[in-house]
C-alpha cells in the first residue's frame, strides 16, 4: 500500500500527470518536444521527468544531444489500471487535445515545428 501511496503522490502534480499521459499515449518523446507541447521551460519539464524517473515510472535514453523518455512497463496493478485510464479517459480531455496537437507539430531534429 505504501508503494501505491507514493505513486499517487508523484502523480498528484498536474505537470507530472500530463507527462505520464503524453508518454503513455505517444510511446516516447524527447524533452524538447514535451517542452514545446506543454508550453513549459525545459528545466521544469526535465525536473518533473526526473521525479518520474526516480520513482520508477519512466526511463530515459540519450540520442545525440536529446534525451528521450518513455514509460516503463507497469510494475503494480495500480499502474496498469492507471495506464489504461490515461489512454481511454485523460488523453481525450482536460486540455490534452491541444497538447497532443502541439506535440505532433514539434520536431527536435530541425529545432523547428514540423509544419514550418
Amino acid at each position: 500500500m505504501e508503494r501505491d501511496a507514493r505513486l499517487f503522490k508523484v502523480l498528484s502534480d498536474l505537470t507530472r500527470l500530463k507527462l505520464m499521459v503524453i508518454l503513455t499515449v505517444s510511446g516516447e518523446a524527447c524533452v524538447c518536444r514535451l517542452t514545446e507541447a506543454m508550453g513549459l521551460s525545459e528545466s521544469m519539464v526535465s525536473r518533473h521527468l526526473g521525479v518520474l524517473r526516480a520513482n520508477g515510472l519512466v526511463k530515459a535514453r540519450r540520442q545525440g544531444t536529446w534525451m528521450h523518455y518513455s514509460v516503463l512497463t507497469p510494475q503494480t496493478g495500480a499502474m496498469k489500471h492507471l495506464s489504461r485510464y490515461f489512454v481511454t479517459e485523460l488523453s481525450n480531455g482536460s486540455g490534452m487535445t491541444q497538447v497532443f496537437k502541439k506535440l505532433s507539430k514539434s520536431s527536435c531534429e530541425t529545432g523547428r515545428r514540423a509544419d514550418d
